[in-house]
């Protein structure tokens, strides 16, 4: 295991929060930026299947070269949707900004500490621009489904770079990047994060917005009458509400799969359930089953015709 901070929450959500962590994949690239689109297109081409949190952690790359706040804004925006559509919540962790290259010759004297760094005074505007689009998002969910981390702030304290310190390990490396001991500061910020929004406790149930299109299957739609959903109550309990509707092509073979839903929110044992058959006004014409595996897949029985009801599925 390597020494980068999303290692280091990876052995803190299992040491010390008791979380056992399946799989905790980085995507993030030295030197890409937010708003240059780098990073969208690694993450659009990333499997998100299993996947419970997405963590943003901006870096300074964007406040150092300078990337418009407007693009920044749009792309983070754009990859929490694809994210919050498959009813995973996202945190945005703030990017910190340390010193440039100016101030530490102002408090050194000595030419070639650090490295430049520009747009510094603008760091508190993308900073801004982040939490407006965490709390734009979540009102358009109309849910707290995702979360903003201003830990990674706080919880490394006062910045004191090498310059300033004696026979200590310094935060960051060349006033931008952080050392070992900044990138295990940082980790267990988003660990604190990612542990508190996850596995708070809630009264209330979280509905994981729609169902998206990419979810029915054999021209079976998630998204005609009355469209699918995924709510989670606290207790971990599933419920799908909403119809899965023939869209006058589909496949009605017993056994056809109409539907996939993420394995996070399957069932952990396959199992079937009997459900209202629905004409093409909504209104029930029989009954039908479907059984849903636990590898996500939601498989109809007795639909020759009519659509599917999906009230009353809980697990």
């Amino acid at each position: 295991m390597g020494n980068g901070w999303a290692q280091c929450a990876q052995q803190a959500l299992e040491g010390a929060h008791g979380i056992r962590v399946g799989r905790m994949q980085t995507i993030a690239i030295n030197g890409y930026a937010s708003a240059s689109g780098d990073i969208i297109n690694v993450f659009n081409a990333t499997s998100l299947t299993d996947i419970n949190v997405v963590l943003f952690q901006i870096g300074v790359n964007d406040i150092q070269r300078q990337s418009g706040y407007i693009a920044l804004r749009d792309n983070v925006k754009q990859m929490m949707i694809t994210a919050n559509n498959l009813g995973i919540p996202c945190i945005i962790s703030l990017p910190t900004q340390y010193y440039t290259r100016d101030h530490s010759v102002t408090l050194t004297g000595i030419v070639g500490y650090g490295q430049p760094a520009v747009n510094y005074e603008l760091g508190a505007l993308y900073r801004a621009i982040l939490a407006s689009t965490v709390a734009v998002r979540n009102t358009e969910l109309v849910q707290p489904l995702n979360a903003l981390n201003t830990g990674s702030l706080d919880d490394l304290g006062p910045i004191v770079a090498e310059y300033l310190l004696t026979n200590q390990d310094p935060m960051v490396m060349d006033n931008i990047h952080p050392t070992t001991y900044g990138r295990i500061l940082l980790g267990l910020s988003n660990v604190r994060a990612i542990a508190s929004h996850m596995f708070g406790r809630r009264k209330d149930p979280i509905i994981n917005h729609w169902m998206p299109a990419t979810w029915g299957a054999n021209n079976w739609s998630v998204t005609s009458l009355v469209r699918a959903s995924v709510t989670s109550y606290p207790d971990g309990k599933i419920s799908l509400t909403g119809n899965i509707a023939n869209l006058g092509t589909g496949v009605t073979a017993d056994g056809t799969t109409v539907c996939n839903i993420p394995v996070s929110i399957a069932p952990l044992r396959k199992m079937a359930f009997s459900v209202t058959k629905l004409d093409a006004s909504g209104n029930p014409i029989g009954q039908g089953n479907v059984v849903i595996d636990t590898t996500g897949t939601i498989k109809i029985y007795g639909f020759s015709t009519g659509n599917v009801s999906l009230d009353g599925v809980l697990y």
